[in-house]
């Protein structure tokens, strides 16, 4: 093997879809122990990584000395490998890449996050971070690397939602489509990201881009049980006929007719409300009321409250109760969960929470024929088991993002859904939920179960009450 002087020695490192190691344009050839290394040491981020560190998760269980007998054998035969030195240094009791002769992909990335390039950086990450690297190499290295793989994707995130935010909030619809695309790169599978992107694709004048992904998510579902959304299709006719429309974080609405007129002397109850919706709880529980007389405008305060930029990065679910509509059980969380997305996270909770679900909410279950029955259980705790999994549901839904619950006209909801919410008012407990409510005044007395949910609510740490 040719030698390379270190005075002129040029090493790359390649993470992404690698590891592989380049001398110039020549690729060195790796042994899988040489390829965990390099992922350790130029994939550790900042600074060196402490050598001990690195022993323990390449040889879990071993000895230390003789773990650190084998990193030491290591290092030296992966020098050879290099035919240089200057590859990997050693720092007191660490060990980092030889800065500059030795340069990573990895710096590509956050370069590109601090200078805005998310398609650059959204690229990178979908080649998949140390890539070759199998699990024949041992769990805890792939523990390491998919735990880093997941910082390097929050922070990918994190910076998109911002960018774009900025962009929308000074209508920069162009500037809004980079960060928009990396978003959607991160979870192409989410319907309401694909709402997202269609919608800024055709502000920014860009309606084929925005036909196309729709045409691109639905491909994906080629045989699947995947239905577009009513908001999905209502935004592809309004690409398609190149008409306006407003959007709504969660929901996004067609314009029809006339735009609606300005909202008048409400000024300091939307600004209350949209302060409380802007930043998702930490702990606990959010829990917001708005009460008034019938026809007094709680619709359409929750509306300008929750449209545009304020609640962006957040996903919404809604329902309206009706009337007539009291008699079915649950029909307020019915409708409020009906989307896709609820649909493909219900399908990964664990038993028996998911066949109690599938029970209330048949049009997410996956399969064909009738619907497993839920398991046996005693007498008088199936409201327990109903009210936990619904729990266990939101739990899962705020994981992937802070959520907030809109349920209107709540004077109207059955009792096993106001069972139901008051279970979770009490429980809730992992921040990340907003629940907004609207009642009608006059009818907080006439009703029993109704009164004990609204007091509940009321004495929760964090609460706030708008009357109207």
């Amino acid at each position: 093997m040719t030698k390379t002087t270190s005075a002129t020695a040029t090493f790359r490192v390649q993470l992404f879809g690698g590891p592989r190691l380049f001398a110039g344009s020549e690729e060195r050839p790796l042994s899988p122990s040489h390829a965990a290394l390099l992922a350790l040491v130029f994939g550790n981020g900042v600074g060196s990584l402490d050598r001990s560190q690195a022993s323990s998760i390449l040889w879990p269980g071993v000895d230390p000395k003789t773990a650190g007998r084998r990193l030491s054998q290591l290092l030296y035969s992966l020098r050879t490998r290099a035919g240089s030195r200057e590859l990997i240094q050693k720092e007191g009791g660490g060990i980092r890449p030889a800065v500059p002769t030795a340069t990573c992909d990895l710096e590509d990335f956050w370069n590109s996050l601090e200078g805005r390039r998310l398609k650059v950086a959204s690229a990178l990450l979908a080649k998949g971070f140390c890539l070759r690297i199998s699990d024949s190499q041992g769990r805890t290295l792939i523990d390491w690397i998919e735990g880093r793989e997941g910082e390097l994707r929050r922070e990918l995130r994190r910076k998109a939602e911002k960018d774009w935010l900025k962009c929308v909030q000074e209508e920069d619809w162009e500037g809004a489509c980079e960060p928009i695309d990396a978003l959607f790169v991160l979870s192409p599978e989410k319907e309401n990201l694909l709402q997202r992107l269609m919608e800024t694709k055709a502000k920014a004048g860009r309606r084929l881009e925005a036909q196309e992904a729709f045409d691109d998510f639905s491909a994906k579902h080629v045989g699947g049980i995947w239905k577009p959304q009513e908001d999905t299709e209502a935004l592809l006719a309004n690409v398609r006929s190149s008409r306006a429309w407003v959007g709504e974080p969660g929901r996004l609405k067609v314009r029809e007719g006339p735009p609606e007129p300005p909202l008048l002397g409400r000024n300091k109850e939307r600004t209350l409300l949209r302060k409380e919706l802007r930043t998702p709880p930490g702990k606990e529980l959010r829990g917001i009321l708005i009460s008034g007389e019938a026809g007094i405008g709680k619709t359409r305060l929750i509306k300008e409250a929750l449209h545009g930029p304020p609640v962006d990065g957040q996903r919404v679910f809604s329902a309206e109760s009706a009337e007539l509509e009291q008699l079915i059980p649950l029909n307020p969380w019915i409708d409020a969960l009906r989307g896709q997305d609820v649909g493909e996270v219900l399908r990964e909770l664990d038993e028996p929470w998911r066949t109690v679900l599938f029970g209330v909410m048949p049009g997410h279950y996956p399969g064909e024929g009738p619907i497993p029955e839920a398991p046996q259980i005693q007498p008088g705790s199936v409201p327990r088991r109903l009210f936990e999994a619904f729990y266990q549901l939101l739990l899962s839904l705020v994981r992937d993002g802070p959520v907030i619950l809109v349920l209107e006209d709540i004077h109207w909801a059955d009792d096993t859904t106001l069972s139901v919410l008051d279970f979770l008012v009490r429980r809730w407990d992992q921040g990340g939920l907003q629940l907004l409510v609207s009642v009608r005044s006059e009818e907080m007395r006439k009703n029993k179960a109704l009164g004990q949910f609204l007091e509940n609510l009321r004495i929760h740490k964090d609460f706030q009450d708008v009357p109207l």
